[in-house]
């Protein structure tokens, strides 16, 4: 907030950034992720008063936030685009992935240097391949989404990291394929491969979705989803270091996390079909004179 008000020209009287609205939002996410990574030091009583004051504090933001934006003027979260079917959707997906994305970046270094014991480096390096699934991936995607429409990009790639995280939950020190011998890092290295392919597939069309309804609240729309994705990722990495320290097994800990993602993200698919199949301008459902 302080760079905003710092580094923004001066905005016209009648597009004032809703300052408060950012205020009360972050204060809510910050409250929930603070209360989240406190429950891993309870101790005695006392804690658990701090950690319900602080999930109870981001509740009372979250709710003061929402009534705020249906009545100020220019919201920073347009209620229209969090109501309206589709874009509920699109930001529901949006949410779980981040929960994914930043998840998996997140702590599968851990994961290779506690469960499969590589060093520092290599579970650093590893994660390279990821990131070259998910380029080459969503340039393929992206030139081809126009034809493809939204839906069966968003459904191979969700089918695909939910594939991919139930492998990084099976924990095996190595396969033979066809006579030939893969160590756990060649495997782990395959299954990265395999989760950057299908986020690089997703990603496009998630982040596209929607948009021609309301052909003129692009910057919103793009604005509101990134949000939510961030939001889902910081979340998500919050409650899987909970989960972690109160486990103690690190490897029993990493399997419900990479197997509780996959589900969750099997249960949010049906999502997918309240968006628009296709990139083409619909019938319009919203009041676009504003």
């Amino acid at each position: 907030i302080a760079a905003v008000l710092l580094l923004r020209p001066e905005p016209r009287k009648e597009s004032n950034i809703d300052l408060t609205g950012a205020g009360l939002f972050t204060g809510s996410i910050f409250a929930l992720m603070l209360g989240l990574s406190q429950m891993g030091n309870i101790q005695t009583n006392m804690s658990w008063a701090g950690v319900g004051l602080l999930l109870t504090l981001s509740t009372i933001l979250m709710i003061t936030f929402i009534r705020h934006e249906a009545k100020v003027k220019n919201p920073i979260i347009d209620p229209e685009i969090l109501r309206h079917r589709p874009f509920a959707a699109a930001n529901t997906y949006n949410f779980m992935l981040g929960a994914c994305m930043f998840g998996i970046s997140s702590l599968v270094p851990l994961y290779a240097v506690s469960v499969y014991h590589m060093s520092l480096l290599a579970s650093g390096l590893i994660m390279t391949l990821k990131a070259i699934g998910m380029m080459l991936a969503s340039t393929v995607t992206s030139v081809l989404l126009v034809r493809l429409g939204y839906r069966w990009p968003m459904l191979l790639g969700t089918t695909t990291i939910i594939l991919s995280l139930v492998l990084l939950g099976v924990e095996s020190p190595g396969v033979n394929v066809l006579g030939i011998a893969l160590s756990s890092t060649a495997l782990i290295l395959g299954i990265l491969a395999l989760t950057g392919a299908g986020m690089g597939t997703t990603a496009p069309a998630a982040n596209n979705a929607c948009i021609e309804l309301m052909p003129h609240r692009v910057a919103t729309i793009t604005g509101i989803r990134g949000m939510f994705r961030q939001t889902g990722g910081a979340i998500s990495i919050s409650v899987a270091t909970l989960m972690l320290h109160n486990i103690g097994d690190m490897a029993r800990g990493f399997q419900i996390v990479f197997f509780g993602l996959a589900t969750i993200m099997l249960i949010i698919m049906p999502v997918i079909f309240f968006m628009p199949r296709s990139c083409q301008v619909l019938p319009p459902t919203i009041d676009e004179g504003e």
